[in-house]
């Protein structure tokens, strides 16, 4: 499963339609850890915001959707200067930045060359809805019925399924009628 991911994320990386990616799913589904591996091990640097531990940065996107404005801001409060072909910038729980989804479409639009993933367990919710078709969205579940499912029926647990507009994925479907 764990590399399942990372190659799925993988192939995100190098897209040439590369657009921001959120990842969705309850809490403790392995998200934050998920990113902060791939950052590790797929780019040169990462800059990880939790927005909600962040509490200085909350506002980030509240002024403008400057993406010039906000990377600056990023650089400055992270002593990190973000290269956009080797650094990945990791906006985690975006949900308790307001404008934080928003900014995504701006980063899609004015600045695709940047690495950006965004995360949180309440996206998805009736109090954050949001138009996905300027992201790629996977959804992440927990995995832990994998253990009692039949080998035949592990394989639906490593599907990767296109939704709608194909933008949105659904990644470790739990769909498997053993489980």
């Amino acid at each position: 499963m764990e590399r399942f991911a990372m190659q799925q994320l993988a192939q995100w990386k190098v897209r040439k339609d590369r657009k921001p990616l959120i990842v969705r799913g309850a809490r403790q589904t392995g998200k934050t850890w998920l990113l902060k591996e791939f950052g590790k091990t797929s780019f040169a640097e990462t800059v990880y915001i939790n927005f909600e531990n962040e509490r200085r940065l909350r506002d980030l996107f509240s002024e403008n959707f400057d993406i010039k404005r906000i990377v600056s801001t990023i650089e400055l409060n992270y002593g990190k200067k973000i290269d956009p072909e080797n650094t990945l910038i990791i906006f985690d729980e975006i949900q308790a930045a307001e404008g934080g989804l928003t900014s995504l479409k701006y980063f899609c639009e004015d600045s695709p060359q940047y690495a950006v993933v965004a995360a949180g367990s309440l996206l998805g919710t009736p109090a954050f809805r949001f138009r996905w078709a300027r992201c790629h969205s996977w959804t992440l579940v927990r995995s832990r019925f994998l253990n009692s499912c039949t080998p035949q029926k592990k394989k639906c647990f490593a599907t990767l399924s296109r939704a709608g507009n194909g933008t949105r994925w659904n990644l470790f479907t739990t769909n498997c009628s053993d489980c």
